[in-house]
């Protein structure tokens, strides 16, 4: 039997391959590399992987406060890089190139926070 701490890594690594995988997207985009199908055909994928991790971690709970606190961080965190990718599927609808950089700098900024709260999650578990 898995953990729970082990289910909520295992979920938050996938979330920062996610992340990584829309920073990339969205630099191919920029570059040209990309068309606007293609990037909303993948970012779809990614949004859709993206909430199965966060349903994986809304269902498991902690009995101490700080551990509560943490994790629901970390799904916020989780919210937060959902919300810049349909920022991103926006974008890639509108042409809106100079949101590109802002969903990138969003999704880098959300997968950060992550980082950070399991970072505090581990020191408290």
């Amino acid at each position: 039997m898995t953990t729970k701490y082990g289910r909520v890594a295992s979920a938050a690594a996938e979330v920062f391959g996610l992340s990584a995988a829309v920073i990339a997207a969205v630099q191919a985009l920029e570059r040209g590399d990309m068309s606007g199908e293609r990037f909303v055909r993948e970012a779809q994928d990614i949004d859709r992987k993206l909430a199965d991790s966060a349903e994986q971690l809304q269902s498991i709970r902690w009995p101490r406060m700080d551990q509560q606190r943490n994790h629901a961080q970390l799904i916020v965190g989780v919210k937060a890089l959902r919300s810049a990718i349909m920022n991103a599927i926006g974008a890639a609808h509108t042409g809106n190139e100079a949101q590109w950089f802002r969903v990138a700098d969003e999704a880098a900024r959300a997968t950060r926070c992550i980082n950070g709260h399991m970072a505090a999650f581990r020191a408290v578990s």
